[in-house]
């Protein structure tokens, strides 16, 4: 371990953040709630708590309670949310270059089932949207009709955020409804849907928010999306009237009734926690930490950084000029330090990533090792390669 401490240098918050011991409290006493009382009876003595959770995830995206439904991943938030739509043969779904590679597998399935269309919004040679050729491709657009947006606002293994806001105004401006995907962004910086201006917002609870694995947010805005219900109503989100289904009015209907109450309560102390670390000005601690590890690797000769400039995030990608990203990601391990391996299959329309090929990934922890002497430590034994 790093100078007698008790758990490696994480460096790899970017696939999960590390939990606190409040965190798995909270998981543990409502599974021994549990064995006690049943999994029914257990969940009914804590819903105050479960709408806490609730309630905080809408202070940290500044939205109504109402509008967030709890997921168990960002994976199915982005399946609830496609199958709000009745997707017909040409219809296009317009991604972002940095779209991670499961969401846009699952858009080609539909592709295949009923002939979408996938299409990648025009890109910069950095990676990020071409905003000038995006409002041009938007306005020639007329058949066959873009059905849904989505754009990926922090790539999982490129450093250069994307332009939120001017991407929302062209979608806007064209009544086409916006999905971000913020898994990479929720809890790496203070974030407010009203200032996305998207329809759909949805994010992991495991990584930047150090949430429970299991667990996500899915964010529904109450005045674009109060039409859209996905498939898969039970008796607890949908009811019969007058031989008419029904669905709730809130975002509750995207949820599944049958979930882990207690990784949900977990989660809700880490947005809590999340909310304590925004206030107390730690997300800017986090991107200045980001920036001195970016500019200390740069100045090793045996290491590659992309040539990324404009709105940076917490994400440091790199790659060795002579050994593979496993091989370099296994050698810090066994000096425990932990990084993250990004193939370049996890961002498959990313033209940077694809040119770079596999890389590694440092995110660090907003929670721990966030001294000098943990960077000391890792420049000294990445340069030792």
């Amino acid at each position: 371990m790093h100078q007698g401490t008790e758990r490696p240098v994480y460096l790899n918050t970017a696939a999960a953040g590390l939990q606190s011991p409040q965190v798995l409290q909270a998981i543990q006493t409502h599974l021994q709630l549990e064995s006690k009382f049943g999994g029914y009876v257990a969940a009914e003595k804590v819903q105050a708590q479960l709408e806490q959770c609730r309630e905080s995830l809408s202070l940290l995206l500044n939205c109504s309670p109402s509008e967030i439904a709890l997921t168990d991943s960002a994976s199915r938030a982005w399946q609830r949310i496609l199958d709000c739509f009745d997707f017909q043969r040409d219809d296009i779904v317009l991604v972002s270059p940095g779209i991670w590679g499961g969401n846009y597998f699952t858009l080609l399935q539909l592709q295949n089932r009923c002939g979408v269309q996938v299409q990648c919004m025009p890109s910069a040679p950095d990676g990020s949207v071409d905003l000038d050729q995006l409002e041009k491709q938007l306005k020639q657009q007329v058949r066959p009709r873009i059905r849904l947006m989505e754009l990926t606002l922090a790539p999982s293994g490129w450093d250069r955020w994307q332009a939120s806001a001017e991407i929302a105004r062209f979608a806007q401006a064209h009544a086409i409804p916006l999905a971000v995907d913020a898994s990479q962004a929720l809890g790496q910086r203070e974030l407010d849907v009203n200032a996305l201006g998207c329809d759909f917002l949805f994010a992991s609870g495991r990584k930047w928010l150090a949430g429970p694995r299991g667990t996500g947010v899915l964010y529904a805005r109450q005045s674009t999306t109060a039409h859209l219900c996905p498939l898969g109503l039970d008796q607890h989100t949908g009811s019969l009237k007058h031989g008419h289904l029904k669905w709730l009015v809130d975002a509750r209907r995207f949820e599944l009734t049958e979930s882990s109450v207690a990784l949900r309560l977990g989660l809700g102390v880490a947005v809590n926690e999340t909310l304590q670390r925004h206030e107390a000005g730690q997300t800017t601690q986090l991107n200045k930490l980001a920036c001195e590890y970016r500019q200390k690797m740069a100045e090793l000769p045996s290491i590659e950084m992309p040539l990324s400039a404009g709105d940076l995030g917490a994400i440091v990608t790199f790659r060795h000029a002579s050994l593979s990203a496993l091989a370099v990601r296994d050698y810090l391990r066994k000096q425990h330090i932990e990084v993250g391996v990004h193939p370049s299959a996890y961002m498959p329309l990313h033209a940077p990533t694809q040119r770079m090929g596999d890389c590694l990934r440092v995110s660090p922890s907003p929670c721990v090792n966030n001294s000098s002497d943990a960077l000391s430590y890792f420049l000294e034994k990445l340069s030792s390669l």
